[in-house]
């Protein structure tokens, strides 16, 4: 086929039917559609046949039209030669037509681009179709994106040559990457929504469900999506629910929240708070629900029961006061207004109030003006988000004493869901809160002890140690006098005698503060490896006259966030265990070993004994349990390091892939998680 030979009708029938035999339609479907209809237009056009019949089959015209068509059309033949091509081509590559015309489609399109187009181009060549995407950068340096289509021309099941229509979709483009966007960002807060989030169709089978929905009803999204919205719901609440569906999608209601139950894969019945929106999706042809649920069990359990009790007060009056007036918190009620309605006797006995009429008094008739204030502000609070309060405040009761109270607001609800009054109840909590702190100050008592009775296994030791640098000094002394005439060697002496007592120092120093009972209840930043210094100047004597070996692996530069004095305590008790244990054992050591895996510090503490027994080391931490002889342990020693490690979000375990006895520490290392307060 001579494509040059062709009429101007011809060849626009020509490329109509080649166009159609692409069979890529996928993101070039509205780009195709809008070529075929301007060549259609273009073909069709009454007007033009009227006035142009005569001289249809001119070159002239043929290039005034074809050069007015916006997207990239020409032809070329099978040896890449371009044989026609519009005004388009000119513009988009800053060519004149003589420069592409006749041109082999490398020179055109430049070295870069035909390389990239080359498979398409030998594809179309071998008679298939081509449809694809590129990013072209024009002579003026703007970046485009096209949508190129090669199609083969047939003659005689021969090819001559391809058509190519090239449209540029550069403002599709930022629309689908500006949509994209924002499918992502949906996406992620879809993914990562603190309540529950779904997408129904109109046949209301769920088409998708975040984490947060997925775990309030027990169910993966896999299981949902085979699912409707009324296989989960309470068989009392699916009339319901399909009557505020209809009226979304007819935009009959203004209210696009229902409040309705869930019933979850293992059967528990759920009540959430659902908001709608609902939008007609142009893809799927179909209605899509959008909605945000919001469980709100607890609150409507509330409900329910303070419409329980509000029944019961309907019913029986003098049986519910009689009820508060022996309850042990002092109760309230008030009006929205903030006005009482009711006050218990426990009330009247803690505030002071004088009987009579309480019907016309408000918090600021009652307490302190911060007090009322405080209250007011939780009145309105529980008006705006109908919500339970529970927090702690200081009150002053009638004699003066500043209390402690644990206080619980809630809102009572009538039938048409409607606020009626506030219901407040105070408990004292102050005998509650001055027990815990003696508690406390018994534990630390206790631990206090557990240290000195530490310090008192480990004395003889620790009176050699210091008797060794005094017994240094002594002689030092003696020798000073002697030689008084010779200065390096009296020199000598005196700095012997300055690291001795050094050490007296530091082992003094050590002690006081590992046995004071007033130490300071903080945490901070320790480098690992000075705690156990600290508590080898303790240890070591003890273990030498035990003739027990030490033995130690840390690693440097780990640090833990803990209370000093209470990990000297731990690791003192748990060497202290370990000397003992192996006391009369021909081979006796005990090592220590410090290492990081994992995000953790661990600490092991190896002697050279058999391992506890199974039936010991069920009940080893247990207080007053002891594999001492008796009258040598308390029972205590373990259970006190079990508690402290405990404080500290730490645990301990006997590690049994040691013939060994080990016991291993692991101590977190990330600082904010470390306290356990």
């Amino acid at each position: 086929m001579n494509f040059k030979n062709y009429s101007f009708k011809e060849k626009i029938n020509q490329i109509l039917l080649e166009f159609d035999k692409i069979t890529n339609q996928s993101d070039s479907e509205n780009i195709k559609n809008n070529i075929k209809s301007m060549l259609i237009d273009v073909k069709n056009n009454e007007e033009y046949h009227s006035k142009y019949n005569e001289s249809f089959n001119s070159t002239e015209l043929w290039k005034r039209i074809f050069d007015n068509i916006p997207s990239m059309i020409g032809y070329w033949d099978y040896n890449q030669i371009n044989i026609i091509c519009n005004q388009s081509y000119s513009n988009y590559f800053g060519k004149s037509p003589s420069n592409i015309i006749g041109h082999h489609m490398e020179e055109v399109l430049g070295k870069d681009l035909y390389l990239k187009n080359l498979p398409f181009i030998q594809k179309v060549l071998e008679g298939s179709a081509q449809s694809f995407e590129r990013e072209i950068i024009t002579p003026n340096g703007q970046s485009k994106y096209t949508v190129a289509n090669y199609i083969p021309d047939f003659n005689n099941n021969k090819i001559e040559g391809f058509y190519v229509i090239v449209t540029d979709i550069t403002d599709i483009k930022i629309l689908e990457n500006q949509n994209n966007k924002i499918q992502t960002s949906y996406r992620i807060i879809f993914e990562n929504a603190p309540i529950g989030m779904t997408q129904l169709n109109s046949n209301y089978e769920f088409i998708s469900a975040n984490p947060k929905f997925c775990n309030l009803l027990e169910y993966s999204e896999d299981e949902l999506k085979k699912k409707n919205i009324f296989e989960v719901t309470h068989p009392d609440d699916k009339e319901k629910t399909k009557d505020a569906a209809n009226k979304f999608i007819d935009k009959m209601s203004t209210n696009n929240f229902i409040e309705k139950r869930y019933l979850t894969k293992t059967g528990k019945i759920i009540w959430v708070k659902i908001y709608t929106e609902t939008f007609f999706d142009n893809n799927l042809k179909d209605y899509i629900f959008i909605s945000t649920v919001e469980d709100v069990t607890n609150i409507k359990e509330s409900q329910i029961e303070m419409e329980k009790i509000q029944k019961a007060l309907f019913e029986s009056q003098s049986l519910l006061k009689l009820t508060l007036d022996y309850l042990p918190g002092a109760v309230s009620s008030k009006n929205k207004e903030g006005k009482y309605n009711f006050i218990n006797k426990k009330f009247k006995f803690d505030f002071n109030i004088p009987q009579g009429d309480i019907t016309q008094k408000s918090d600021f008739d009652i307490f302190p003006k911060e007090v009322a204030e405080g209250f007011r502000n939780n009145d309105l609070t529980i008006l705006n988000t109908r919500s339970l309060l529970n927090f702690k405040r200081q009150i002053p009761n009638y004699k003066g004493n500043i209390c402690v109270y644990d206080i619980y607001m809630f809102p009572v609800i009538n039938t048409d869901y409607q606020i009626v009054s506030i219901t407040t109840i105070l408990y004292d909590i102050t005998e509650k809160i001055e027990l815990e702190k003696s508690l406390l100050l018994e534990k630390e008592k206790v631990n206090h002890n557990s240290r000195l009775a530490s310090l008192g296994e480990m004395a003889a030791g620790i009176v050699h140690e210091i008797n060794n640098p005094l017994t240094i000094i002594d002689g030092n002394i003696k020798m000073l006098e002697i030689l008084k005439d010779n200065p390096i060697k009296f020199s000598e002496k005196l700095k012997s005698m300055e690291k001795a007592s050094e050490r007296i120092i530091k082992i003094i120093r050590g002690l006081r503060k590992f046995s004071r009972s007033n130490y300071q209840n903080e945490y901070r930043l320790e480098l690992f490896s000075e705690i156990l210094n600290e508590v080898l100047i303790m240890i070591e004597e003890k273990a030498k006259q035990s003739f027990v070996q030490l033995k130690l692996d840390i690693a440097p530069n780990i640090f833990i966030f803990c209370n000093l004095i209470e990990i000297e305590q731990v690791i003192v008790n748990l060497l202290n265990n370990a000397i003992d244990a192996i006391q009369n054992l021909e081979e006796k050591w005990v090592k220590i070993n410090l290492f990081k895996n994992k995000g953790q510090a661990i600490l092991q503490i190896i002697d050279s004994g058999n391992g506890i027994s199974k039936e010991s080391e069920e009940k080893i931490f247990q207080p007053f349990f002891t594999t001492k002889a008796i009258g040598e342990g308390t029972g205590l020693g373990l259970a006190i390091v079990k508690g402290i490690l405990e404080q500290h979000k730490a645990s301990i375990h006997l590690n049994h892939n040691f013939k060994n006895t080990c016991f291993e520490i692991f101590f977190p290392l990330n600082n904010e998680d470390a306290h356990g307060n």
